[in-house]
């Protein structure tokens, strides 16, 4: 009886079943999976942002909170973080920023979870098995200790800087030092590809005990014990570049996320969570204040976009002489992703306030748009044909709609409770200046998928299993002499994962380290491209 075609059904339903279960405090992921992206850069470790932070790595919301003395908690001035982690093959890189009333340090000396501080959870191979084995850790650091914490196997090299709000921590863990027990294990191969198990926490104290803490994942104190409530990462390839789908279908205009937002002919558009959070007001109180969430897509016909919005308090227009000031979506595109300020010809932004359907007086809304109240707040829906993707007059194409083509990109959202604008969350930077410098923006790439009807390639093709149960991929590829062809292997979010050139008439690919899932494996020779879908089930 052949079991493999049950299996990977089960293992389908599972997956999709996960997704359905995934917790709202993902952070800046993409299908829950946080993509840490490599950097060339190795950062002074001084507790200071700088601009190889700023350009590489995304601002990452800690929104798992644990209130202990709630009675005194006052809000996002009181505690509240975001982090950035990037990696490359000398080690991980961290900078986190704590708001914070009241900055205490080591308050309790006996009890260092007491203190405030910062905690990193690591689970290297994913297994989420509790107790801890040997490639599960916590490491934890106390604000203004700058020497080992007897007791705790602080490592690698940090600093701690004041800031006007709170505080800030800079880390960098050498690969020498990624490891654990005796003798020493490594935790995880720095590898592309990698996945591991995550999770991050800032610990609050005012000048008693711990009052509350804010966590990546889990609202849940366990994680000291448990990773099963640790979220799950990827070591990405390269910087964070944001795959947006190529779909066949234009969608309904009309607020509603439909199965054709979800799944079409097999075309994944993941929903990514905008975590670059700024406060005005300091009265932030959690998720259901403001969160948002977005997906994108592309055809040669134009842009799509579909955001999601929770907000306690949708009043749309409360500010009708300044539209940035009101329940808003703003988009952003560098079109040749200079990064260049200020503003050149194929660099814009875009607004669309909530609730208005016409196109706003000063401001070039384009496209056709739609809004719709939900139970905790509100949809946006965005089509932007191909002929309004422009600036200037006469008017001038911001970028061209092909694959591969590589734009800046950014989405905010602000929030009005009434009066004012209260607080904004962002994609990329939580950083207020993106309208008058690209240079804040992200990085996306128009993608292509395997979804799409593409021509049968005349001259080259492509033969690999649909379920491998091993730790190697073999393709069988047919090339005409004298071609240079490469098989590569991406993930669902687009980004390669395995490469080899095709040398002969098989390639095997290695994939002991990937997780189980689906994959696209693609073969490129001249001009001849074809694509397949693998499963994973080792």
């Amino acid at each position: 009886m052949n079991r493999l075609p049950i299996l990977s059904k089960m293992f389908l339903l599972l997956f999709c079943f996960s997704i359905i279960l995934s917790a709202q405090n993902a952070g800046s992921t993409v299908n829950d999976v946080l993509n840490i992206p490599y950097v060339e850069f190795a950062p002074v470790i001084d507790g200071e942002i700088d601009e190889d932070w700023v350009l590489s790595c995304p601002n990452i919301q800690m929104y798992g909170y644990i209130l202990e003395q709630p009675d005194s908690f006052h809000g996002y001035a009181d505690c509240a973080s975001f982090y950035k982690v990037a990696w490359n093959e000398d080690g991980i890189y961290f900078y986190g920023e704590v708001a914070d009333d009241s900055v205490t340090g080591e308050a309790d000396a006996a009890n260092s979870h007491n203190n405030d501080c910062w905690e990193i959870y690591f689970d290297g191979d994913n297994s989420k098995t509790a107790p801890y084995d040997a490639n599960d850790i916590q490491w934890r650091w106390v604000y203004g200790v700058t020497e080992i914490t007897s007791g705790w196997a602080d490592k690698g090299n940090w600093a701690w800087a004041t800031t006007t709000n709170g505080y800030s921590f800079e880390l960098e863990i050498p690969v020498a030092e990624l490891v654990k027990g005796d003798p020493p294990v490594q935790l995880f191969d720095l590898t592309a590809g990698t996945t591991i198990g995550w999770e991050t926490q800032v610990a609050d104290n005012d000048g008693g005990p711990r009052e509350a803490m804010t966590k990546w994942w889990a609202a849940d104190n366990n994680s000291w014990q448990d990773p099963g409530l640790f979220g799950t990462a990827q070591l990405a390839n390269e910087d964070n570049v944001l795959p947006i789908p190529q779909i066949e279908f234009a969608p309904t205009i009309d607020g509603d996320l439909g199965d054709e937002w979800v799944d079409v002919e097999d075309v994944e558009v993941p929903e990514v969570k905008m975590s670059g959070y700024i406060n005005e007001s300091g009265m932030f109180n959690g998720d259901s204040d403001i969160c948002s969430y977005y997906r994108v897509a592309w055809n040669a016909d134009g842009i799509y976009f579909f955001g999601r919005v929770m907000d306690d308090s949708v009043t749309g227009e409360g500010d009708a002489a300044n539209s940035h000031n009101n329940d808003c979506f703003e988009l952003y595109f560098d079109g040749d992703n200079s990064k260049a300020s200020p503003y050149d010809a194929n660099d814009i932004q875009w607004r669309w306030v909530w609730g208005k359907t016409e196109i706003q007086s000063g401001w070039a809304d384009k496209g056709e748009w739609a809004w719709l109240k939900t139970d905790d707040g509100y949809n946006f829906e965005l089509a932007i044909p191909v002929a309004e993707l422009v600036k200037g007059d006469p008017p001038a194409q911001l970028f061209p709609l092909e694959v591969g083509q590589v734009i800046g990109w950014e989405v905010q959202i602000a929030d009005n409770d009434g009066s004012t604008r209260e607080a904004m969350t962002k994609w990329w930077a939580a950083d207020n200046n993106s309208w008058q410098d690209p240079g804040l923006f992200g990085t996306a790439i128009l993608s292509v998928t395997s979804g799409i009807s593409e021509p049968a390639a005349a001259n080259i093709a492509l033969s690999v299993a649909p379920v491998v149960t091993t730790g190697n991929v073999v393709v069988s590829v047919s090339v005409p002499a004298g071609i240079a062809a490469k098989v590569s292997l991406f993930n669902v979010a687009g980004q390669l994962v395995k490469a080899a050139d095709a040398n002969g008439s098989t390639v095997s690919l290695d994939v002991s380290g990937l997780a189980n899932g689906v994959y696209l494996c693609n073969l490129k020779a001249g001009n001849e491209s074809a694509t397949k879908k693998v499963m994973l089930l080792k």
